[in-house]
């Protein structure tokens, strides 16, 4: 085996391992009350939250990842932030007062509710 073909297949099996190690190395880690609609667990039940989630994801299947939902869900905040629950009610809010409203299944939700549902329907097929 020649030296450059031999230095080109190491390089390569080092990278092979080292990329997927540091991506789930490196996947921070986020407050558990963001994969779980807290607003809604008074009128449902956590199938029913499944079923939402579930035709949200049908509805809207370019936000069919938990990395795209929590994206969507922390936009403009820090994914450490101290209150979440306090953050996510006044995002849920604001969607009410500027209309971003979404009907799945009869039922009007807010956008982050329904995304809400989407990323615990998501943790709950896993």
């Amino acid at each position: 085996m020649k030296r450059n073909y031999f230095i080109g297949l190491t390089s390569l099996g080092v990278a092979a391992v080292a990329i997927p190690s540091w991506y789930y190395l490196t996947k921070p880690v986020y407050d558990v009350s963001l994969f779980f609609p807290k607003t809604l667990t008074s009128i449902w039940d956590r199938p029913t939250m499944v079923f939402i989630g579930q035709e949200y994801l049908d509805k809207y299947p370019i936000e069919n990842s938990q990395r795209k939902l929590i994206d969507l869900l922390l936009e403009g905040q820090s994914p450490k932030m101290n209150n979440i629950d306090e953050t996510l009610a006044l995002k849920i809010e604001k969607d009410y007062q500027e209309k971003r409203i979404v009907t799945i299944d009869g039922w009007l939700l807010s956008r982050t509710e329904a995304r809400q549902c989407a990323l615990f329907t998501l943790t709950e097929i896993q």
